[in-house]
């Protein structure tokens, strides 16, 4: 609520109006568990100023309006559907409906809430306010069925309270001077707020029981898991207070969280996962520091439901960990862990200054001395003079602490007991309003909603804002990628910091069956994470996987699309892979990556087994929170080849490959009893060998990112030998007229623009819809795009965000497809109806005014374009999508050329409400299934049961 408007800038929801008049590469606020924080990065010193400058007045001097605090937390509106007459509404307590029927986010947080002294048990639907020995009991997101007990009144007294300049902590990192910043905050902030009574507020550590404590709580019902084995379980020690605590203390528990459970070969994964006794870790697994104490968690998910099952999993932890204190770590696994801190202390991610001063916020906010923390290699030496001794003085002082345990065990009425909870309360609060009362709601919801549909722009165009005309339509161009001669590797020079970054790129087999073509994303999950049976003979994947820790930094391997720049029917479809290493280990770490690349072991049946109840875990989890992804990509599939594609690879025909195979593996006692699990490996030794006989043989492009990539092209030259596969200089062309062989022609492809109803068990809806349009370079696709960010901005968050109660919305452009979309929405249809009134929106705007949005837009374009890159990523865009910067420059002349008239036809052309569309809708079953035959109901769950 702070960042909705401020005394200096009373413009409605400052943040969401600055994000549009700035180039910042990050802006965002996000809820820790004892703080909140508001970063932003940008690459411009005026931009710089003028964030800074909003975003103190916003968290200083912030309105804190009861409007605002009706729209983003929660309030109550007649609804004569609802229980009582009345139902919720609110932005925030939509979103939080959409995070707690997520499983493993719900044993997260109440693992949390048990370690911080929450009394918990079966029947716990949520913690109760005052009900818990510490304040990090909380979900600091806060839970729908507590949320509509906070008042307006409250929460002021929350900002008045911890909202001080005492209680703050101020971060920069960059190349502009530090006085400057000083002098900011001096005149403008700590001159200006009066000193809190509270001063700084530091929690206190969490409280050590003197006992092992138990608890079996109900949890969310999986549907698209194996129902009887949904099973959560798993315990917490608490370490030391991280106030006080040394550098080491940190960096001791960090070192010993990963040799126990990190990695094939690490104890406690050999002896639970490995074993089949749980089919991965659960969040809350190792080291945790987001409260005032750290802790080590050892969960897990996926177990059975037969007694006893968690019992095993405590017997095997307990005798892994006796076995370590017993006989230590192999230093083998010492020296591999201490070569990858090495590895990520060189590595610069993107916002490399907003990744280091988040890692050190919170400790410093406990009081642990900033000066310590950042002296990382100290620290280290510290621990090499006796690696052996401090761990086993950790996870002696660990033990000593006796653990908490908690059990969730799956419930199928649990959402409808929240909901059954939800409205018991609906019901209380309705019986209560008075017949005046009602009427007076019914009027203050009026008026909210006239406010909302006020025209506020006067008020936005205060902010400080970068103009367009500040940009340059000229294009910076980065050090440019050379084709090393003869050879055709592609070569990048960067400043890597020692790292060098090798990709390849292969054109899958081609012919493929659709059955075998499904697997080709479990294939590249799997292909660098097995053992190898090659010229060592057979070597298990524990081995393979130190000696990656000890070599190189990474190998991953993926399903790369890239669809032609200027058509939508075609595409290249390749196998991807990427590894890094540093410079000195460049021979050793390439040998390996060919050996596991050409030669993995596809019998493996326990380890693959234990790889894919893994990876279907992840994808169920990753729809509930990512839900808008999948909606839109299953949307734009029903549009084009190269979006079908992209749906089978990465959206939720996925589930059809997973889901049942997990399932069976869950009914059996071992990977072996599983007659899918050998179908399916059949199929994908059969897919690696026509990789090897003639993907690899076909050619292969490669590219090395390094100080001096030249260096590196003889290096590569071999590796590619080692792979059997020729080099191409060319992976793909920007207009490349290809698509999968043994696939129909392109024209071929029939557009299916129908809708569908995507069953699950959730709260809130997943909501989007697809429009067929033009590929990239084609004259309306900027446009498009822009009109895409105006939509976002200027229509959808108003209407689906604010009035609709949608935790986000947006619309896009790209492969030949204009999606709408929303997140964590509460309504339906009706979010549908608002997509198809777009080109209304635009309609009754002036040209003032749409010039104005589209200025706006232009920049946030332009902030795209020129974010900086990651070293790792220079030259990407060329090597994996054909995108030079002659391409490049061509749509940033095309954006800066767009005008108001384009805009106009473009929305009349492609985005009318009787265009043609797909649409999707991720959500509940029951009344929320829209009616009618126009509507194709799926139900993921009855199809993996068969």
């Amino acid at each position: 609520m702070v960042l909705c408007s401020s005394a200096k800038y009373a413009a409605r929801d400052v943040f969401f109006n600055l994000s549009q008049r700035t180039l910042a590469t990050f802006l965002n606020a996000m809820t820790a568990a004892d703080s909140t924080i508001y970063p932003f990065s940008t690459v411009h010193a005026q931009d710089f100023a003028n964030i800074l400058d909003v975003y103190c007045d916003a968290v200083f001097f912030p309105n804190l309006t009861k409007h605002d605090f009706d729209r983003e937390g929660w309030r109550l509106e007649l609804d004569e559907a609802s229980p009582g007459g009345v139902r919720y509404h609110g932005i925030v307590f939509n979103e939080m409906k959409g995070v707690v029927t997520d499983p493993a986010a719900w044993f997260y947080y109440q693992l949390k809430a048990l370690r911080a002294g929450a009394p918990l048990d079966r029947a716990s639907l949520t913690v109760p306010r005052g009900g818990a020995a510490s304040p990090y009991a909380y979900n600091s997101g806060g839970d729908p069925l507590a949320i509509p007990s906070l008042t307006h009144d409250e929460l002021r007294a929350a900002h008045a309270k911890y909202y001080s300049p005492a209680n703050a902590l101020f971060f920069s990192y960059g190349d502009l001077p530090l006085a400057h910043h000083i002098e900011y905050l001096e005149d403008n902030v700590l001159s200006r707020v009066p000193p809190s009574p509270a001063g700084s507020i530091v929690l206190p550590p969490l409280p050590r029981t003197p006992a092992a404590e138990r608890a079996v709580i109900a949890g969310p019902f999986d549907s698209l898991s194996a129902p009887d084995a949904q099973v959560y379980h798993g315990s917490e020690w608490l370490a030391h207070d991280l106030g006080s605590a040394s550098p080491a203390a940190n960096l001791n528990l960090q070192l010993l969280s990963s040799l126990l459970l990190n990695g094939a070969a690490s104890p406690v994964y050999k002896a639970v996962i490995e074993t089949g006794l749980a089919a991965d870790y659960s969040q809350r697994t190792g080291q945790n520091t987001e409260m005032a104490t750290a802790s080590l968690g050892i969960t897990f998910q996926g177990i059975s439901s037969k007694a006893g099952a968690t019992d095993r999993i405590d017997d095997a932890v307990a005798a892994a960990l006796d076995s370590v204190r017993a006989d230590g770590f192999d230093p083998a696994r010492i020296d591999a862990l201490l070569h990858q801190i090495e590895i990520s202390l060189k590595a610069r991610p993107d916002n490399y200054g907003l990744a280091l001063s988040s890692s050190l916020l919170h400790s410093t906010s406990l009081g642990a001395s900033l000066p310590d923390l950042v002296r990382i290699e100290e620290t280290l030496d510290e621990f090499k003079a006796d690696p052996q001794g401090a761990l086993a003085a950790t996870l002696d002082a660990l033990l000593a602490s006796p653990p908490v345990t908690l059990t969730m065990e799956p419930e199928p009425e649990f959402l409808a007991s929240r909901d059954a909870a939800e409205a018991a309360a609906l019901e209380v609060a309705g019986a209560e309003l008075s017949a005046g009362a009602k009427a007076e709601l019914e009027a203050v919801t009026k008026t909210f909603y006239a406010r909302e549909s006020e025209d506020v722009s006067a008020l936005a165009d205060t902010l400080p804002a970068i103009s367009i005309d500040e940009c340059s339509e000229e294009l910076t161009r980065r050090n440019e990628t050379v084709i090393a001669a003869p050879s055709g590797i592609y070569t990048h020079d960067a400043p890597t910091n020692g790292l060098v970054y090798v990709r390849a790129l292969t054109r899958v087999p081609d012919e493929l069956a659709p059955e075998s073509a499904a697997l080709l994303p479990l294939y590249a999950s799997l292909l660098p994470s097995l053992g190898t049976d090659g010229g060592r003979g057979k070597v298990p994947y524990a081995t393979i996987d130190q000696e990656l820790q000890m070599k190189a930094g990474s190998l991953s391997a993926g399903i790369s699309l890239a669809d032609a720049l200027d058509s939508s029917a075609h595409f290249t479809e390749r196998v991807s892979v990427s590894g890094s290493f540093l410079e000195a280990k460049s021979a050793d770490a390439l040998n390996l990556f060919a050996e596991i690349l050409t030669a993995p072991d596809w019998t493996d049946t326990e380890r693959i087994g234990t790889l894919v109840a893994s990876i279907a875990g992840e994808l169920s989890s990753s729809i509930q929170f990512s839900g808008h992804s999948f909606a839109a990509l299953n949307a734009r599939s029903r549009l084009n080849r190269v979006n079908a594609r992209s749906e089978l690879f990465d959206g939720l025909s996925q589930l059809n490959v997973l889901v049942p195979l997990a399932n069976e593996l869950a009914a059996v006692d071992s990977p072996a009893e599983s007659p899918l699990l050998a179908s399916v490996m059949d199929a994908l030794g059969g897919l690696h060998a026509r990789m090897i006989a003639g993907a690899w043989g076909q050619g292969s492009a490669f590219s090395v990112v390094a100080p001096t990539a030249a260096d590196y092209v003889a290096p590569v030259e071999d590796f590619a030998g080692a792979l059997g596969a020729p080099i191409t200089s060319s992976p793909l062309p920007a207009s490349a007229p290809s698509h999968p062989a043994g696939l129909p022609s392109p024209d071929a492809f029939a557009p299916a623009l129908r809708s569908e109803y995507v069953v699950l068990p959730y709260q809130v809806h997943y909501v989007a819809s697809a429009i067929p349009t033009v590929p990239a370079l084609h004259p309306d696709a900027t446009p498009l795009s822009l009109l895409g960010s105006i939509l976002s901005s200027e229509y959808l968050l108003p209407v689906v965000r604010q009035k609709g109660g949608a935790y986000g919305a947006g619309a896009s452009q790209s492969s030949g497809a204009f999606t709408f979309f929303s997140y964590r929405d509460p309504q339906s249809t009706a979010t549908l109806d608002a997509f198809a009134g777009s080109e209304a929106f635009c309609n009754s705007l002036s040209d003032a005014e749409l010039g104005a949005m589209l200025a706006r837009a232009k920049l946030r374009g332009v902030a795209r374009l020129d974010a900086p890159l990651a070293p790792s990523q220079f030259g990407a865009a060329y090597f994996n999508a054909g995108v030079e910067d002659d391409v490049r420059q061509q749509l940033r002349s095309a954006l800066f050329a767009a005008s108001v008239d384009d805009l106009r036809r473009v929305a009349a052309e492609h985005l009318s409400a009787s265009a043609p569309r797909s649409s999707t809708i991720i959500g509940p079953g029951g009344a929320s299934v829209p009616a009618g035959d126009d509507w194709v109901v799926v139900d993921p769950a009855a199809n993996a049961r068969g």
